[in-house]
């Protein structure tokens, strides 16, 4: 595709081979560096440049899965933006997913909260539907945790609930985790699962569940909270789950508080937090709690659109 600019200097999405790809990294983020390493026939990565006249301006990469094409990134130069460059590299993206085969493609991306505005902008102008929030990500240091007024009140709250660490918890209530519809592929019926996500170990002694009334027996589970040891915040809550009806009060807070008692004591500095956004009551818990103590959430958005 070739589209003009506003000073008549001609835009083109061109094809970038292998030997090109270490002289354009530069236009790509540097956590996909590595991807864009990656193309050249017969992988499944692949990326176009934007050119204006005789400089690039900016550049797409891709990755195909089965049938579908993930847009892994798109970038173009400051100065080139709102010209068109973007839609430019977004049909090029398209047309090649088409060509190798796919019926869909999607994106993933995360932006700091309420800064998704531009990159929706450009994916509606591509005709793309409107992104969609899955979750909100967060960090918080162990000093700003044991310090927020709704830690105080969320450690009361734990003498009211039945909150065990989940390397105390029964095989029954493993498996009652398990069962759970939401529950994360890393559950595995032992009281000591290995690993989760991307290969961080899992936290048993942080991770936490709450359990129903003691009368009501070990499976009785009304929520979960895990955590893993990964990252530069030295652990990582990757999953959690209420069941409806049960979140009253602090319950959520209780179980955060459960873990950061432990990541305290461990001597870690903090936790990186991940909450799906159709969570609602953790997403609140979140957005009211969380949000005003710390400078760093991100929401992070996913769209798909049919070839």
């Amino acid at each position: 595709m070739s589209v003009k600019t506003a000073t008549d200097q001609p835009m083109t999405a061109v094809s970038v081979g292998a030997a090109d790809a270490t002289r354009l990294a530069h236009h790509t983020f540097p956590s996909y560096r590595p991807h864009l390493a990656k193309i050249g026939p017969g992988t499944p990565h692949f990326a176009h440049a934007l050119w204006v006249g005789e400089r690039v301006a900016g550049l797409i990469l891709g990755e195909i899965e089965g049938t579908t094409a993930r847009l892994l990134s798109v970038s173009v130069s400051k100065d080139e933006r709102r010209k068109g460059g973007g839609r430019t590299l977004i049909t090029a993206f398209e047309t090649e997913a088409r060509r190798r085969g796919c019926r869909s493609a999607t994106v993933q991306f995360t932006v700091p909260s309420g800064k998704a505005a531009p990159i929706a902008s450009l994916l509606r102008a591509s005709a793309w539907p409107d992104p969609t929030l899955f979750s909100i990500i967060y960090t918080m240091t162990s000093a700003e945790s044991v310090a927020a007024p709704w830690f105080v009140k969320a450690q009361r709250r734990m003498t009211d609930l039945n909150i065990q660490a989940l390397s105390d918890a029964s095989t029954t209530t493993i498996n009652a985790l398990k069962a759970i519809d939401w529950a994360p592929d890393e559950l595995r019926p032992t009281a000591h699962m290995p690993t989760g996500p991307d290969g961080a170990a899992l936290y048993p002694e942080a991770s936490a569940v709450l359990l129903g009334p003691p009368d009501a027996g070990e499976g009785d589970v009304r929520g979960y909270i895990l955590i893993h040891r990964a990252g530069a915040m030295g652990a990582r809550v990757s999953a959690g789950w209420m069941r409806p009806g049960t979140y009253h009060g602090f319950a959520y807070g209780a179980l955060i508080a459960h873990a950061n008692r432990r990541i305290v004591g461990d001597g870690l500095p903090g936790a990186s937090f991940v909450v799906r956004a159709h969570d609602r009551p953790m997403a609140l818990f979140a957005k009211r709690y969380i949000a005003p103590l710390v400078g760093d959430i991100r929401d992070c958005f996913d769209c798909t659109k049919s070839l």
